[in-house]
């Protein structure tokens, strides 16, 4: 690959530099994934079949 000439340079606010790194630049392991609240996302980790058992319940509980 050639140079980048937008991968490196003055910050745009005059005080510093940035500059592009082709991958990591430290042996620090990732971090495991979130999980995010099901409340909020509305998905969780159970199996999908286990969730249409439940909400097929939770419909014929709720049926008038």
């Amino acid at each position: 690959m050639g140079i980048r000439p937008w991968a490196s340079g003055p910050s745009f606010d005059g005080k510093g530099e940035y500059s592009y790194h082709d991958g990591p630049t430290s042996s620090v392991p990732m971090a495991p994934p979130t999980h995010p609240d099901s409340r909020f996302s509305g998905t969780t980790e159970l199996p999908n079949t286990v969730e249409k058992t439940a909400g097929a319940v939770q419909d014929k509980l709720n049926k008038e």
